[in-house]
């Protein structure tokens, strides 16, 4: 089945109720920000079947409760357990869109405008304030933060990441470790 154009947005653990409610876990990073969908699609037998939604609202972090128009009882509900869910890509929050984005790099060569070829992100970073791309280089751990002025393309066709690093960033890195006076042996 493709899945192209659309994004998980989390699964169906249970019945909720006997009214045909679901309960579900969510994978995004702010599940608010969907509690104003109009429809859902549910992964049933290899496909994707659009839901209208009636009422959706949130039961702590990652849990919510869905109640789905035409599905009116717990038998039909129990149907769709464990199925998967899913909207489209144009619904998705900047917030998740950005997420998804960042861990499908992990595996990219990154390509420096200066300095050519430099090794593979093997890592993804989410920091208070910067988020930042990792990579070995020389034996040493790289972070680069993620800044558009840093990361000018990020191509998923050649799989690469082209850069302009700072002047003196790997350096940084390569330098020999300065002890402080107190520090102990």
């Amino acid at each position: 089945m493709d899945r192209e154009g659309y994004f998980l947005l989390g699964r169906i653990t249970k019945a909720h109720g006997l009214k045909g409610a679901v309960q579900v876990m969510l994978e995004a990073s702010n599940p608010d920000d969907y509690l104003e969908l109009e429809s859902i699609f549910v992964e049933y037998k290899q496909r994707l079947i659009p839901f209208f939604i009636q009422e959706f609202s949130l039961q702590g972090q990652n849990r919510g409760i869905i109640k789905f128009e035409d599905v009116d009882n717990i038998d039909q509900a129990k149907t769709y357990m464990t199925s998967s869910l899913y909207i489209k890509e144009e619904d998705v929050s900047e917030e998740d869109l950005d997420a998804q984005e960042s861990m499908e790099v992990i595996g990219f060569k990154i390509i420096d405008e200066t300095l050519g070829e430099l090794g593979t992100v093997s890592d993804y970073y989410e920091k208070i304030g910067q988020d930042l791309l990792a990579f070995e280089y020389k034996g040493q751990e790289v972070l680069i933060p993620i800044d558009e002025s840093i990361i000018l393309e990020i191509n998923p066709d050649t799989q690469t990441v082209r850069t302009a690093l700072p002047e003196g960033l790997l350096e940084i890195y390569l330098s020999p470790q300065i002890k402080d006076d107190g520090d102990e042996d």
